[in-house]
């Protein structure tokens, strides 16, 4: 007789030698301090390092499995491929380089089994920097949606949770697969959580207080634009494909264009900071963001208006200083 499995947490990985044996281990204690039954997949994107031999420990676990890619599929493919392979009532990614706190798993299986609309849970997170050394970090709104109230959320730029902290009913998840596309560069799960709002919206999506996974900040060496150019293609990317949708609340039209508007402002005006005009062409050249240009000129006013503004106070700073 099959084992009905409570938790999927699924691990995507590419080149990950440093953190893998870490991230899986940390899956291993939480599993300990949870009655629930938990499965580990692990998805290798065609790794060149040393990742493979500090997995294969690991699998002599039965409950562990590795599952490697015939071709290199990229972030979002990989991303779409572990997530798929889940089995879990619930089910999560958990990048390479992030690892769980030991209640994690309790916490997140008692908040499913007590709740049983909640389609997603967001917990707390502690931040680390490359150097493993803790950075300040914003903690998340604490609050339960509705889906619909969440879609309209998420369109105003509020805040967008990381995978490693986002946990799914997989029977709610399922309507929306795919689950990661190729359009997106930075934040793919941003458009996973729209869709899977407006398809479950009278469904609860929370935002828990507690710390559950400590997190690792990404190298912004490893892609091709540094994080503001990514921001604002991706940005840019969901109002073009979202910012108008009439299955969210019309009320908030107003709000999620202002939202859209300072994202896409404030990572634009972090290129310019950067001095990188090569960036800057990039980012000004996307299909994205041409046609969030075409759609709304007073957003891009806005967008030059907040930039001039940033330059004048950065001029007078000097000048005072």
């Amino acid at each position: 007789m099959a084992v009905t499995v409570g938790v999927s947490v699924c691990i995507p990985v590419y080149n990950g030698e440093e953190t893998i044996a870490r991230t899986i281990s940390s899956v291993l204690a939480a599993q300990k301090c949870t009655a629930n039954s938990v499965e580990i997949i692990i998805v290798d994107d065609n790794s060149t390092d040393r990742t493979i031999e500090n997995i294969k420990p690991f699998l002599r676990y039965d409950h562990v499995r590795l599952e490697r890619n015939v071709r290199n599929l990229g972030l979002a493919g990989n991303w779409q491929r572990a997530l798929s392979l889940g089995t879990g009532q619930i089910v999560t990614l958990l990048h390479m380089d992030d690892w769980y706190g030991p209640e994690c798993l309790q916490v997140v299986s008692s908040a499913f089994a007590e709740d049983p609309a909640l389609a997603m849970l967001a917990s707390g997170q502690t931040f680390y920097n490359q150097d493993g050394c803790g950075v300040p970090f914003t903690t998340h709104r604490i609050a339960t949606f509705t889906g619909h109230e969440y879609a309209d959320f998420q369109l105003q730029f509020c805040e967008c949770p990381a995978p490693s902290t986002s946990f799914f009913r997989r029977s709610m998840l399922e309507k929306v697969k795919p689950y990661f596309g190729d359009d997106y560069l930075w934040c793919p799960e941003l458009d996973l959580y729209i869709r899977l709002a407006l398809a479950n919206p009278t469904a609860n999506f929370r935002h828990c207080p507690e710390k559950l996974v400590h997190r690792t900040a990404a190298d912004p060496n490893r892609f091709s634009l540094r994080f503001p150019g990514l921001a604002a293609i991706d940005a840019c990317t969901v109002v073009v494909r979202f910012g108008d949708n009439p299955s969210s609340s019309s009320a908030h039209l107003g709000g999620r264009r202002a939202g859209a508007r300072r994202r896409i402002a404030n990572a634009i005006a972090g290129v310019l900071l950067q001095r990188d005009i090569a960036q800057l062409l990039r980012v000004i050249c996307h299909p994205s963001v041409r046609r969030w240009l075409a759609r709304d000129l007073w957003g891009f006013a806005y967008v030059l208006g907040n930039i001039s503004a940033r330059s004048v106070r950065r001029v007078f700073r000097r000048r005072n200083q």
